[in-house]
């Protein structure tokens, strides 16, 4: 059993309850870790309760989440670096990653109607959740979900006034993954003179390596126009890039 609360909500007789209950593992709202941010969103406590209650709940013998978001008022990409950052020093064992949306009847939409708040593009929103996504599964914290579920509440008209809501947001991000892992090792192959690679990839990761419509592939063309590109199935747990016709090197950036 697990569930999710506010971080001041964590004291030692809400968690003698939950062990009575054989809650295993607590999810934490955390949004951010900058006391600005939280404050402008009104969250209504600090970064501080959040490192408390994690200490707390790791001291009792709970299992962690964390959940953050991206592209809330007042929070730049910079903020979203440093909440990334600190998160995977604290290493709870699973984490989600929310771009923030605009839902309808909210003092939020509001300030979206009033020109006070404008909230990430899609492939803002990309970047940022790529860029904790990254940190954190580096950290060897799983990342078990990115972006809200599409579901009928969330998905019906008129709800979602805007924002960078995409159903495929976890895919979206995976793929961006890997495109910043490839990228450089490419030019540095470009740069010593290749003339083509071959990506040797497990089915399973096909589609995140090629991008939605192929947008890796389409962003590697452009960049590399003289490079010739093959994608090749492969039967290994990870993606080697290799030159063509030369042994490969070994690359795993996807972490699962």
């Amino acid at each position: 059993m697990r569930l999710s609360t506010r971080p001041d909500y964590i004291d030692a007789e809400r968690l003698e309850l939950l062990k009575q209950h054989h809650v295993k593992l607590v999810e934490l709202g955390v949004q951010s870790l900058d006391d600005a941010v939280l404050k402008r969103a009104e969250r209504g406590h600090s970064a501080a309760a959040v490192y408390a209650a994690h200490a707390l709940l790791k001291e009792e013998g709970f299992k962690t989440g964390i959940q953050l978001m991206v592209g809330m008022p007042g929070q730049s990409f910079a903020s979203v670096q440093q909440t990334a950052y600190k998160v995977a020093q604290l290493k709870p064992d699973v984490a989600r990653i929310y771009p923030l949306l605009v839902i309808k009847d909210t003092p939020l939409a509001q300030s979206y109607a009033q020109g006070e708040f404008t909230p990430l593009s899609v492939n803002e929103a990309v970047e940022q959740s790529a860029y904790v996504y990254k940190t954190l599964t580096q950290a060897g914290i799983k990342v078990i979900r990115i972006g809200l579920q599409p579901d009928e509440e969330l998905c019906a008209e008129g709800n979602i006034v805007a924002g960078p809501f995409h159903p495929a947001m976890g895919e979206l991000v995976k793929s961006r993954v890997l495109r910043e892992h490839f990228t450089p090792i490419m030019q540095k192959l470009v740069d010593g003179g290749a003339q083509g690679v071959v990506f040797h990839c497990p089915r399973r990761y096909e589609s995140k390596l090629r991008g939605m419509k192929s947008c890796n592939l389409a962003y590697w063309q452009q960049l590399f126009p003289k490079l010739k590109l093959t994608i090749m199935p492969s039967s290994g747990e990870g993606i080697n890039l290799c030159l063509m016709q030369s042994g490969c090197t070994p690359a795993n950036p996807l972490h699962r």
